[in-house]
């Protein structure tokens, strides 16, 4: 009998562990299982050493999120900025170094990402937020662009975007149509979403969304039929993982986000 407990016990300890892939690291994300999810990371990146391009930005996208330094987070998000133009995170990339740069008042930086965002990605559904950005502080950076030329230094450096309904798209390859990744299913007309609260107030909740809109998400205040509070919410999904996927990013970010199912019954809040 010890013999055979033995045997089982050195078959289990050696059997090979489960490789993790980058969807365990997106579903643990999603879950709020963090730390888990880090570890899923390291995991997967010391068992793919050379992964194929798609994988690279996906995994480079994760790094940036999960990381508890900012200056990697920043090197993350820069990476996919200039090494991969164009593609499925590097729009999102931008917001987050944009919105890293305003936070800590870093203005050139900060209009340096959301210009690149509203002129190279103009179907980008962070495109709203950095154009509401620039127009909103477009009197503190054309304040800075006047000390720059009293100083000598090049003004044009960094060219203040005025807010258009649409940039047309100047290359066959913006004209293709976007990645096939989550953000391709937000619709106007899904019923799930991610909600950051619910005030009785509708100054309190334009607080929160002022807060979030500052963090670059696109925010609405709503009210519900038969319901007399304003509910902060963000984006609407027809699939409730993407969904899931949109509350898990508010949470890294620092809101208190959970999902909604009734964004259908939605109406203007104030």
């Amino acid at each position: 009998m010890r013999t055979m407990v033995t045997a089982l016990l050195l078959a289990v300890l050696s059997s090979p562990v489960a490789a993790q892939t980058l969807d365990d690291v997106d579903r643990l994300m999603r879950d709020g299982r963090v730390q888990e999810a880090r570890q899923a990371l390291v995991d997967w990146s010391g068992a793919n050493r050379r992964p194929d391009r798609d994988d690279a930005q996906r995994a480079l996208w994760f790094r940036g999120l999960l990381t508890l330094d900012p200056a990697q987070a920043a090197a993350s998000f820069r990476r996919l900025v200039v090494e991969y133009p164009g593609g499925p995170f590097t729009d999102l990339a931008l917001q987050r170094l944009g919105t890293a740069a305003a936070l800590r008042g870093d203005l050139r930086a900060a209009e340096a990402s959301f210009n690149m965002l509203a002129r190279d990605y103009p179907g980008s559904p962070a495109r709203g937020a950095a154009m509401e950005w620039l127009a909103k502080n477009g009197a503190a950076l054309d304040s800075l662009r006047a000390t720059d030329a009293s100083a000598g230094r090049d003004p044009s450096r960094s060219v203040r975007v005025t807010p258009t309904p649409s940039v047309p798209p100047r290359s066959d390859e913006e004209r293709a149509p976007p990645p096939p990744d989550w953000r391709a299913r937000v619709a106007s007309a899904g019923n799930f979403t991610a909600q950051l609260g619910a005030f009785s107030t509708l100054e309190r909740a334009e607080a929160l969304a002022s807060r979030a809109r500052d963090a670059g998400f696109e925010v609405r205040v709503v009210q519900l039929a038969g319901s007399d509070f304003f509910r902060v919410r963000v984006g609407r999904f027809l699939d409730a993982e993407d969904a899931r996927a949109e509350v898990a990013r508010l949470r890294n970010a620092g809101f208190d986000a959970a999902l909604a199912t009734d964004a259908a019954r939605e109406r203007a809040g104030g």
